[in-house]
């Protein structure tokens, strides 16, 4: 018949477990058999395989019976098998722990960060954000990925994790979602490298960018097409993540799988838009987010009632103290009121036991406390010089700016409604009929710098 290769047997007892499992991995390519004594089902298996020709006995050391499989065999084939047979052994030591309490951490079942297999220049993505289940004592940054864009890709926002090497409260720091107002980027990138996470009870999560199309358009507005127009994404909280509207869409996963799961007290962080500026100011919504606001040691605190769809009011509603902290002008990175908001961050913390006492620079400014703001503003077009500062305390009646035509001649002189402090000032001269030029606070009700609102 000429020279037939004829299959060799491997006669391997049936308790011998490796064998067995190396068996159980081969590929396809590999037929296992059983034999028959008079045919009767005998203990003993059988491998079966054109690719080897040497006859392995049962009284031979089983690990040579071993080396010589595999230096016979096909490598690749046993390579492979061998392979399988790790992630065999893994995945029954794996059920085999899960199956004995408490020996696996709690927080292997219980988390709820979603990781997705995605990385960003090393960065890890994730779908969802629970900072119970990271870990004690480490910086955690990832990218979480909001939504798609109109070409297929995504929207990610950056978030940062600082978990202290002790519990304690959860601060939650967010700036960016106005995309021209950038100093409170700086004040979480500086805040960040200052945190000694030894000393750290609880958690900071930050999120140093929240509109990602806004910062690449320099725009206020949540602008994914053109920039040319968009909506106001703190107009949107607490959104809704199933909806059509892509902007409200964006909020809403922001909200549910961010912002709101990982906030016990929150502060937003703003400018002023393009063209116009604030000193260092707060929005107050409550006894609570005033007593924040204090510790902070702005210039201004305005006590009032919120905007529905804010991030200060939306948390205050749903039981977290928030507070909307303005950081002067937009579009730059202003060192001074940027290391001012660190330090006043750092007493907020001091008084969430988030920080030892005495960890904190003391507060050197006393803010003064509004409820109200009268506006000044033209009705006539032409070039506004300011007559006072941001800051500046203001009669009612005084002269604060003047329009001029474009040959200098004064066409109308602003004066001041209310007697207080200027609150906001346009940056840019150049004002059209009925532009603000600026704003004063003042105390229109019974708040005083003594008396705390009600929350």
């Amino acid at each position: 018949m000429g020279n037939v290769a004829v299959p060799k047997t491997v006669p391997v007892d049936n308790n011998e477990r490796l064998p067995q499992l190396i068996r159980c991995c081969l590929p396809k390519t590999t037929n296992v058999a059983k034999h028959s004594n008079n045919g009767r089902p005998n203990n003993s298996l059988r491998f079966t395989t054109q690719l080897t020709s040497t006859t392995y006995h049962r009284n031979e050391p089983r690990l040579n019976r071993l080396s010589n499989m595999v230096c016979d065999a096909d490598p690749i084939a046993y390579i492979n098998a061998i392979v399988r047979l790790f992630a065999l052994v893994r995945a029954f030591a794996m059920a085999a722990l899960c199956l004995i309490p408490g020996l696996l951490p709690t927080t292997v079942i219980k988390a709820q960060t979603v990781l997705t297999s995605d990385r960003i220049d090393g960065t890890p993505v994730i779908d969802r954000l629970d900072a119970s289940d990271l870990a004690t004592g480490q910086v955690h940054r990832f990218w979480f990925r909001v939504s798609d864009n109109a070409i297929g890709q995504a929207w990610y926002v950056p978030v940062i994790v600082m978990k202290g090497a002790k519990p304690g409260h959860r601060l939650l720091l967010t700036a960016g979602i106005h995309g021209d107002e950038l100093n409170g980027i700086d004040v979480i990138h500086r805040l960040v490298g200052k945190i000694d996470l030894a000393r750290l009870s609880g958690t900071i999560v930050a999120v140093p960018g929240l509109n990602t199309p806004g910062l690449l358009h320099h725009t206020r507005a949540f602008t994914p097409g053109d920039g040319a127009d968009g909506a106001n994404l703190n107009r949107l909280m607490p959104g809704d993540p199933a909806s059509n509207d892509r902007a409200v869409r964006y909020a809403g996963r922001l909200w549910s799988q961010v912002l709101r799961p990982n906030a016990d007290t929150a502060i937003d962080l703003h400018t002023q838009s393009r063209g116009t500026a604030y000193p260092m100011y707060v929005f107050a919504d409550s006894a609570r987010a005033r007593a924040i606001g204090e510790l902070i040691g702005p210039d201004m605190i305005k006590i009032d009632p919120g905007v529905a769809g804010s991030i200060e009011t939306e948390m205050l509603k749903s039981g977290v103290p928030a507070i909307t902290l303005e950081l002067e002008r937009p579009e730059m990175f202003d060192r001074r009121v940027i290391g001012r908001a660190v330090d006043g961050i750092q007493r907020v913390m001091v008084d969430l036991k988030m920080l030892p006492g005495g960890s904190a620079p003391p507060r050197k400014v006393t803010p003064y406390i509004g409820d109200t703001l009268a506006r000044v503003g033209t009705s006539r077009g032409g070039f506004a010089t300011l007559l006072v500062d941001l800051g500046d305390s203001v009669a009612k009646g005084q002269e604060v700016a003047t329009i001029a035509d474009p040959f200098g001649r004064i066409v109308e002189r602003l004066t001041a409604p209310e007697a207080g402090r200027v609150s906001t000032i346009a940056t840019d001269p150049l004002r059209d009929p009925g532009d603000t030029v600026m704003r004063i606070l003042y105390t229109a009700h019974s708040t005083s710098s003594d008396t705390p609102p009600s929350p």
